[in-house]
């Protein structure tokens, strides 16, 4: 659609798509809250959802619209798709005829290009008052106000041909078809504006998608501090409901504007997000533009943690954050707020005796949570404040069954290995750190023991881990023998010198403590700049991974289909298939033959002064001929 103007600072001159989006996402937040909290919500949840839309629609009714939406498929076959508009205009003017509150719905409007079918559904045929029902807590003449302004709101559908595109529109008219479909140079569309100027230097490729998004719809769509604003304004009404007294509905109040004021001053500030790609001459290539401010990416440095990647794994994400110190201090003040509310406030309307024994727990745990606070304030958020955290799936390690009671497979199966890494600014603080997590989790069993001796079974300790050196470092593991799991699993945490990793397979830990150059997409990009984030995925790779596991499950699912049962003396693999079997590999091996087509693909975000950009690209290969 055209957009006449190309200054962002004035899409939203009085802040109307802001106010609307404030006023209506928070709905279903405000319901979580109170059922986080454990109100007593009169009539329930979902009674209570209700009225909080009814309530929202009824305070913004004004606002009220039907947005307008568009859509537009190209066609080579115009005269065919004229037709084929006219036969549905016939069949909608039988309607009309059949009935005399349409009479007058079916009608044409001429564009500049052309001319489109409007079929206009009078919003006070729509029987609102049997739809929009009384609600208790909700003004009668708010609700009012609500059906007046829905039943003055008609629905326009627009069906029809214009140049070489087949539209159809719905909205409360058919007016802003006229942008839509303003002649070439008539005026600047939406492209001539500044979000787009980076597709124009791209307008020779062959492009095959476009995205866009407003700064004014950003902004109305996204969390904001008024989402907290508005649920404290709520607190006198949740109050009374839950039966707590005015001085408590204060306190919520004061407690979650609180809240507010910290939570805004680190939410982005949104901005227009504009994408698009193109063929390239080995797939796909594209960018992401998006022009919000004060998000929590860093990219002002390289990526070294793509160096703990593990070399060439399946795929890899790694990211840094900005670090905010205060941000932890805040949220733990937030919740000693919230635990302060619930022990003035909740805890007196318990049971005296279900009281006197949360106030025993609470004597006894107190102790250990200011421990867990100070040692992730002053040991692990320390040796973490580099920001930069890495995901990492892998599949090189491999096992005939997953588990002792699991049938054995005639080949081995690759086991897929998740991990995350994180860059390490000091590895003595972070060891530290978790020794004191460590001993804190003994503690923890000692007191839950106490507390309720049936809770924690006899003689339980938490394990420690068994410690080896590997190459970049050292690895903690915990074996699962008791589980009967492949013994390559266990979860382990690796520390080097300047990261750690935290996986469930020991080799795979050792591998990406030391450092090793990523091999995984090398071929698209090198990842050497300064960079927010980098990601490569080696599709093809993680298919032929996959593949043995559905090999596996459909022959495992065959026997069970033919026996009832599949023991698990029984090996699986090729010796006991069946035509059934054959006929069902067959077709799986077609299926994820064709998906391995996309071969590798990577993604690289940027940080500019004035946007966040993402560079990404594929390799596909098509799929050889059949002969």
């Amino acid at each position: 659609m055209d957009d006449d103007d190309d200054d962002e600072d004035d899409d939203d001159d009085d802040n109307s798509s802001v106010n609307r989006g404030q006023s209506i996402v928070p709905v279903a937040r405000q319901v979580l809250e109170a059922e986080e909290f454990e109100l007593n919500v009169e009539s329930g949840g979902e009674q209570f959802a209700a009225r909080m839309v009814l309530q929202a629609l009824a305070d913004n009714a004004d606002k009220i619209v039907i947005p307008d939406l568009v859509w537009g498929f190209k066609t080579g076959k115009v005269e065919a798709a004229n037709s084929q508009v006219k036969r549905v205009e016939v069949l909608l003017k039988l309607v009309t005829q059949t009935n005399p509150d349409l009479a007058n719905a079916l009608s044409r409007k001429k564009l500049p290009s052309g001319d489109v079918m409007t079929f206009t559904i009078d919003g006070a045929m729509v029987p609102w008052d049997s739809l929009l029902r009384s609600q208790e807590g909700i003004d009668e003449d708010d609700l009012e106000k609500v059906r007046d302004r829905l039943q003055g709101i008609d629905i326009v559908i627009a069906l029809g041909v214009v140049g070489d595109r087949v539209i159809l529109s719905i909205g409360d008219s058919a007016d802003h078809l006229e942008k839509l479909a303003s002649p070439a140079g008539s005026q600047d569309g939406l492209v001539m504006t500044k979000p787009f100027e980076p597709l124009r230097e791209h307008k020779d490729k062959r492009i095959t998608a476009i995205t866009y998004m407003s700064e004014a719809l950003a902004r109305a769509v996204a969390p904001s501090a008024a989402d907290i604003e508005q649920l404290a304004d709520l607190t006198d009404s949740i109050a009374d409901s839950a039966g707590l007294s005015e001085g408590a509905a204060r306190e919520a109040r004061e407690a979650l504007e609180k809240v507010a004021t910290g939570y805004k001053k680190r939410l982005p500030v949104p901005g227009a997000t504009m994408g698009y790609s193109y063929l390239s001459t080995d797939g796909y290539e594209g960018y992401s533009w998006d022009w919000s401010k004060n998000t929590i990416l860093d990219g002002s440095r390289r990526l070294g943690l793509l160096e703990h990647a593990g070399g060439a794994p399946l795929a890899s994400l790694v990211m840094r954050t900005k670090t905010d110190p205060e941000q932890f201090d805040d949220l733990v003040s937030w919740g000693r707020m919230a635990w302060t509310f619930f022990q003035r406030n909740m805890l007196p309307k318990v049971d005296a005796d279900d009281r006197e024994r949360m106030e025993h727990y609470t004597e006894r745990l107190s102790p250990l949570a200011e421990r867990l606070v100070s040692s992730l304030r002053t040991k692990l958020l320390p040796a973490l404040a580099d920001g930069q955290i890495g995901f990492v799936i892998d599949a090189k390690s491999k096992a005939r069954r997953l588990q002792r009671d699991l049938p054995e497979s005639a080949e081995p199966l690759p086991l897929l290995e998740p991990a995350v890494a994180l860059k390490l600014d000091d590895p003595k603080l972070f060891r530290e750190g978790m020794n004191e997590l460590f001993a804190l989790a003994d503690d923890l069993v000692d007191e839950l023991r106490g507390l309720n001796p049936g809770s924690v079974p006899e003689g339980y300790q938490v394990p420690a881990p068994e410690k080896s050196k590997v190459e970049g470092g050292t690895l903690w593991s915990f074996p699962l023998a008791s589980t009967g799991i492949d013994e390559q699993i266990q979860p382990v945490i690796g520390i080097g010198d300047d990261a750690v990793v935290f996986s469930l397979v020991p080799k795979q830990a050792g591998r990406m403590l030391s450092k090793s150059r990523l091999e995984t997409g090398s071929q698209l990009s090198r990842f050497e700049e300064p960079l927010a984030a980098a990601a490569a995925l080696d599709f093809a790779g993680l298919i032929d991974a996959l593949q043995p596991w559905v090999n596996y499950g459909v022959r495992v699912g065959v026997l069970q289909q033919q026996n009832g049962f599949v023991d698990r003396a029984t090996e699986i693999g090729p010796d006991g298939d069946t035509d059934q079997t054959r006929e069902l590999l067959k077709t799986t091996g077609v299926i994820l033959e064709a998906m391995k087509s996309l071969r590798v693909a990577v993604a690289e975000t940027s940080t500019r002064p004035d946007a966040t950009v993402t560079h990404w690209r594929n390799v596909i290969r098509d799929m050889p001929a059949s002969r």
